[in-house]
């Protein structure tokens, strides 16, 4: 029992020790267990992170893959499709269903060939997969594919280290088709080349021929064995050298380089030279960038040859054109001399004893002779433009009183045959346009003369207006329409051909060259425009013409015919004013303004001190109280045979106050003036003070006058010898101006009438030789004839030193007129030397104390009297010139400022020479301006002088207080 408790015991324990070594055991394996099933998800973890990493790798390959620009392809070594990108599939898209992983590069050829998308296998599938294949097994370089789409690849394969292969396609189809357009081009170009007329070579920059043509070869005188890329130009030119393609040389290596550093260092461009066997070769050259040059050969021979006929027969027309012309500008010079004398005897006869019937027979004689030297003169104008010797001008000119000035000479005449008169310009019309207005008036007097000649009744209208312009120009159609007699229809197309006329009783009727609307078209034609006419017969005609104008920009002065006229304006500043002087410089004259009747006074003493009186004053209606009263102010400061008022009235003027100031002034214009009435005022005064001038003389029964006259031809001579003694004057005659420089160098002559055209030495000639003259003999007064008045010439004229110009054939009145002009005690004086006044008007200061303070004066008469000495020296220096000098800029600046500060005699004397210095007077000028320099130091010091004396007066004056 024992033993079976202490047994039962021992297997207990026994028991609980395999238990707990159980249980131990069984802790181990569960530990064991964790242990295991850590490891297990470790390593699940980690083959799902590499599983991870690998699609993530395997994606970027294919990322990568895709992003090749090139169609991308890897076959293994069993040649199978390992991977592929996009752009495989997409240029072989005919073989796309057979590109797939796995499948082999054999089976994907043969799907595209059977499908025909490569090119080169159509036909030959089987022999073309062969030859790509093993191109594909062995590659050795790029290969090119066209597909049958018109793209081509470039393929680009290798082996890789495992045997596979990876191939790169590149579509190529634009460089291949550039390839394809050169290899054309070129092909075209030697086409072109080949078959060109010219020969061409070109030798690129290192003198060495790149290219030619055969013409070259044959056109050069150059071998063909010569022909070869990278002959040197040396080699060449020493061919031709040697072969007298430069003529006989001496050493044909010396000429070969000579002329190839010629050519390389010279720039022609275009050179000829004549071959060995007669032909010229002109050869044109043009240089490349890569410091080439192309040259182009083509034998001018039949060019030069047909030029030099060509040449010769024009030289043959020219000469006979203008054998022509001479002779017609001749005979008609020739023919217009004896008529000048017919003319002018006419009008002595005219004064004898005559009865009616004699006096009617020299009226016809008279008007045959004024249509005869109409005739000759259109039949020279027409000369000269058959001669192209018409040059037409370009000068400011006012359109308004071109129409004007032209309606107005034939207005006798139509209001004679009761015709009326219109005209109507277009408002919008710039009034200063560029043109030549002495050509204007001439096309609108022929048309409105022959409108007056072919109407009996009715009107005849003028009308200007605007048919288009820019900044620059003006565009306008004058027309001139009648009511007379029209033209056929059948004559119309002919109108303006040479010597028309309706028909041969009109010109029996009417009379006429038929040259007139020949010579107008032409003139029009010359500046730029177009004439034409509408017509029926018997209801009138419309003449209309279109020319072009530049617009003016108010810079350039017209000169007219009043240019040598001196005239004075007096009136405000403002548009009024601003028109008169336009209007006077356009006409010509020598202008000035002052702006009031008080500033006038010291103007006119002074121009009186030098000699050059105004011929004219203009003054406007609002400088005084009235009119009236500025009227009587002038008359007091001037002598009405001398000077001419002239007063520009608005539209308070009227009634008695205008008949007031008609009986006070010599004319009466109305504002706003245009050039054209202050032209014909100026006209008409200046002839009523000639008429006053002579019938003060011969009431004052003064002596007679000396002139010389200087006139080539025996009976104009004789003419105007005739008319000077009727005018009760002595003449002496010269032939020419060498004579005339000679006279008035022995014979103190009154005057001097100077034809401009004369044998040996000219008028203008003549007459700049005796302005050269010191004293008396070179201010003698010159005056101008001419046949030929032109605007142009006027200029030249008067810088020349002529006083005035007379026109031929000389009119007795127009002669008496202007000798009473230049007839000593009515002509201006010879200047004196003015003697210069220190005195300082006090009043001048004084006002200008009162006006901005004492202070303020003091200082601008310190700053006057340096100024005033610098534009000094600037006189002395042009004095020291002599003839040279341009005394205007200095003695303007004097004027101003010494008139301002109170030294109005300086003044006076620094206005005159100005006057005389604009006026061409440079003798005069010279002295008021010596006058001056002599004074102005001693004005200064009077000045100055005067103020220290008010300063210390005030300082005086201040203690005082």
């Amino acid at each position: 029992m024992e033993r079976e408790r202490t047994a039962r015991k021992e297997a207990e324990r026994l028991l609980e020790e395999k238990a707990r070594e159980l249980y131990g055991a069984n802790e181990r394996l569960t530990r064991l267990l964790a242990g295991l099933e850590a490891r297990v998800a470790a390593q699940t973890a980690s083959i799902r992170d590499s599983e991870q990493r690998a699609r993530a790798a395997e994606e970027q390959l294919r990322v990568a893959i895709e992003t090749i620009p090139e169609a991308f392809c890897l076959y293994d070594a069993d040649d199978r499709l390992v991977a592929c990108n996009e752009n495989y599939r997409r240029v072989y898209a005919g073989s796309a269903p057979a590109i797939f992983v796995g499948a082999r590069f054999v089976d994907v050829l043969r799907y595209g060939a059977e499908q025909g998308e490569f090119m080169e296998a159509v036909g030959r599938v089987d022999d073309w997969i062969a030859e790509r294949l093993a191109r594909h097994l062995n590659p050795t370089g790029p290969i090119v594919q066209p597909l049958s789409n018109g793209r081509w690849l470039r393929i680009d394969e290798r082996r890789t280290a495992d045997g596979g292969i990876v191939g790169f396609r590149t579509d190529i189809t634009e460089i291949k088709e550039r390839e394809l357009e050169l290899v054309r081009k070129s092909s075209l170009l030697e086409t072109t080349l080949e078959h060109m007329s010219e020969g061409i070579s070109v030798f690129d920059g290192e003198r060495k021929l790149a290219a030619w043509n055969r013409n070259f070869l044959e056109l050069a005188g150059v071998p063909a064995e010569l022909a070869r890329q990278g002959t040197p130009l040396l080699a060449i030119l020493a061919h031709q050298a040697a072969h007298g393609e430069f003529g006989a040389v001496d050493d044909p290596q010396a000429e070969a380089a000579r002329r190839l550093d010629e050519n390389w260092s010279t720039g022609r461009t275009v050179l000829e030279r004549r071959r060995p066997d007669g032909r010229i070769i002109q050869l044109r050259r043009n240089a490349m960038p890569d410091g080439g040059f192309v040259t182009l050969y083509r034998d001018v021979t039949d060019e030069r040859e047909a030029e030099y006929a060509l040449n010769r027969s024009k030289e043959a027309a020219d000469s006979a054109n203008t054998a022509k012309s001479e002779f017609i500008a001749t005979v008609s010079h020739e023919i217009r001399t004896p008529m000048n004398g017919i003319i002018g005897m006419l009008g002595l006869l005219t004064d004898t004893a005559l009865d009616g019937e004699q006096r009617r027979y020299i009226q016809t004689i008279r008007e045959s002779a004024d249509a005869l030297l109409t005739l000759i003169n259109d039949i020279l104008d027409f000369s000269k433009l058959d001669a192209d010797r018409i040059e037409i001008e370009s000068m400011p000119l006012d359109v308004v009183d071109a129409v004007n000035g032209a309606v107005e000479l034939v207005s006798v005449q139509a209001r004679e045959k009761g015709l009326a008169l219109s005209t109507r310009i277009d408002s919008s019309i710039p009034e200063r346009l560029i043109g030549d207005v002495g050509r204007l008036r001439q096309i609108l007097l022929n048309l409105l003369s022959n409108a007056v000649k072919f109407t009996s009744r009715g009107s005849v209208d003028v009308s200007v207006q605007p048919i288009g312009n820019d900044k620059s120009t003006a565009k306008l159609r004058f027309e001139v329409a009648d009511t007379g007699i029209g033209i056929p229809s059948d004559v119309l197309p002919r109108l303006f051909g040479r010597f028309e006329q309706a028909h041969a009783s009109v010109q029996r009727r009417y009379g006429g060259t038929g040259l007139g609307l020949a010579i107008s078209r032409r003139l029009v034609q010359l500046m730029g425009g177009a004439m034409g006419v509408e017509s029926s017969q018997g209801k009138g005609s419309r003449f209309w013409f279109e020319l072009p104008f530049a617009l003016a920009d108010g810079s350039a002065a017209e000169r007219g015919a009043l240019s040598f006229m001196r005239v004075l304006v007096v009136a405000p500043g403002g548009p009024d004013r601003a028109l008169l002087e336009s209007g006077l410089d356009r006409l010509g004259a020598a202008t000035m303004s002052v702006d009031d009747v008080s500033e006038m006074e010291m103007l006119l003493e002074q121009s009186a001190q030098v000699g050059m009186p105004f011929q004219a004053i203009v003054v406007d209606d609002t400088v005084a109280p009235s009119p009236v009263a500025a009227a009587d102010a002038l008359r007091r400061l001037t002598r009405r045979d001398k000077t001419s008022l002239i007063l520009a009235a608005g539209a308070s003027v009227d009634g008695s106050l205008r008949r007031q100031v008609s009986q006070r002034f010599d004319e009466v214009i109305d504002k706003p003036v245009r050039t054209h009435a202050l032209d014909v005022a100026l006209r008409e005064v200046t002839s009523a003070t000639a008429r006053r001038a002579a019938m003060r003389l011969k009431a004052a029964d003064l002596r007679p006058l000396r002139i010389l006259v200087a006139e080539d031809n025996v009976t104009n001579q004789r003419v105007i010898q005739a008319l000077l003694q009727k005018l009760g004057h002595r003449a002496d005659l010269v032939a020419n101006g060498r004579e005339a420089l000679e006279a008035v160098q022995q014979v103190p002559y009154d005057l001097v009438l100077m034809d401009v055209r004369m044998p040996e030495m000219d008028g203008i000639e003549a007459t700049r030789a005796i302005r050269d003259l010191p004293d008396q003999a070179g201010r003698i007064p010159i005056i101008g004839l001419t046949a030929n008045v032109m605007r142009s010439d006027l200029d030249a004229y008067r810088a020349a030193g002529l006083n005035e110009v007379l026109s031929k054939p000389i009119d007795r009145s127009q002669l008496e007129q202007l000798l009473a002009r230049w007839t000593p005690e009515a002509a201006p004086r010879a200047p004196q030397p003015a003697r210069p006044s220190a005195e300082v008007h006090s009043s001048t200061i004084a006002d200008m104390v009162a006006s901005i303070g004492r202070e303020m004066t003091l200082s601008l008469v310190v700053d006057v009297c340096a100024d005033a000495r610098k534009h000094a020296a600037m006189l002395a220096e042009e004095i020291a010139k002599g003839d040279e000098a341009d005394v205007v800029g200095p003695v303007h600046a004097l004027s101003s400022l010494l008139a301002t500060f109170g030294l109005r005699h300086l003044a006076s004397l620094a206005q005159a020479a100005e006057v005389a210095a604009r006026s061409g007077a440079q003798a005069e000028a010279m002295d008021a301006a010596r006058s001056l320099s002599a004074g102005i130091e001693t004005g200064l010091n009077s000045l100055q002088a005067f103020v220290n004396g008010m300063q210390a007066r005030a300082g005086t004056d201040a203690g005082a207080a």
